[in-house]
């Protein structure tokens, strides 16, 4: 294969009728098997009953999951995409983030966000409105845990110290922090504490090509505000992945749904404007429901963007 500058995930099946320790499994091994760089897992712990269409009642704990999965690969990169800092305390984020790098041999990336599912906080007992500036200060904590053996930490929401904390990751200073988000909020906090950009975009939400590359603009702006390289911070991008044989009426979001062609020009235009992974969904419809069709089809679809697509990039 010629060298390309992307990388490929995909996202695991951990919810909805494919969801089983078997499945998980399955897709891990496939992605390691084809040389692909990661797999994913999400983070919600309830689904509430509006949601159900779109997750159904059936979602692993996205820790487990992947431990799980690293424990059955030895190369792939196990991520999350995204894990949702409010639902635990920073403390209880970090143990975890650090036991998961040390039992998958440093192979972890940690997509981060605020959260979004206004009804899972509710039925957690969380506040909602002020969830950014939480998330805000959960990253700077999250750094005090991983950087020292005895750390402390005094802010508006958390506050800790005079206890050790071990074992660290082995990524050190941490693993990568990939900021989830599609708004300004999400460019700011890359721009100010994140090693990457992990936006989201299907045929219900997401970007367009310009759309991205003007948030890139912006993201390389405020990055250099910040003092920071711009080209050292990670772009990438999930989306939806689908052969369908004749070229598709495109919606504008960037998804990877249509001909072979098509899916190629997509990606190209990806890698020119500065993206580095794409996480697939292989497990959406068009409407962004659990998918029918089978786990077989959908290892299908990765085998074949192997052997068609990656060639000619």
């Amino acid at each position: 294969m010629v060298n390309s500058p992307l990388e490929f995930g995909v996202s695991l099946p951990q919810f909805g009728r494919f969801a089983s320790p078997e499945t998980i499994v399955r897709v891990a091994r496939a992605a390691e098997d084809l040389g692909w760089a990661s797999v994913w897992g999400a983070d919600h712990i309830v689904v509430p009953h509006p949601y159900l269409d779109r997750f159904s009642e059936t979602i692993y704990e996205v820790f487990t999951t992947l431990t799980y999965a690293a424990a059955h690969t030895k190369r792939v990169r196990v991520g999350t995409s995204v894990l949702l800092l409010a639902y635990r305390h920073p403390v209880m984020i970090a143990k975890q983030v650090a036991s998961l790098d040390r039992f998958a041999g440093g192979r972890t990336i940690i997509g981060l966000a605020p959260g979004w599912m206004q009804e899972e906080f509710e039925i957690l007992g969380l506040p909602f409105e002020d969830r950014g500036p939480r998330a805000d200060e959960a990253i700077r904590a999250l750094k005090a845990l991983w950087g020292a053996e005895n750390p402390s930490f005094e802010g508006k929401f958390y506050r800790f110290s005079e206890f050790a904390f071990a074992p660290r990751p082995v990524q050190q200073p941490h693993p990568p922090l990939w900021i989830g988000g599609n708004n300004r909020r999400a460019l700011r906090r890359t721009a100010a504490v994140g090693d990457g950009w992990h936006p989201i975009s299907s045929m219900r939400i997401g970007l367009t090509l310009e759309e991205l590359r003007a948030a890139l603009k912006d993201l390389h702006a405020m990055a250099a505000a910040e003092g920071r390289d711009p080209a050292a911070l990670t772009v990438s991008l999930r989306a939806p992945l689908a052969f369908q044989g004749t070229p598709t009426t495109h919606t504008g979001h960037l998804t990877f749904v249509g001909s072979n062609d098509q899916i190629l020009e997509r990606l190209a235009a990806c890698a020119a404007i500065g993206v580095r992974h794409v996480v697939f969904d292989l497990f959406y419809s068009l409407a962004d429901q659990v998918e029918t069709g089978s786990v077989a089809e959908f290892i299908d679809t990765m085998e074949r963007f192997t052997r068609e697509i990656q060639p000619r990039l």
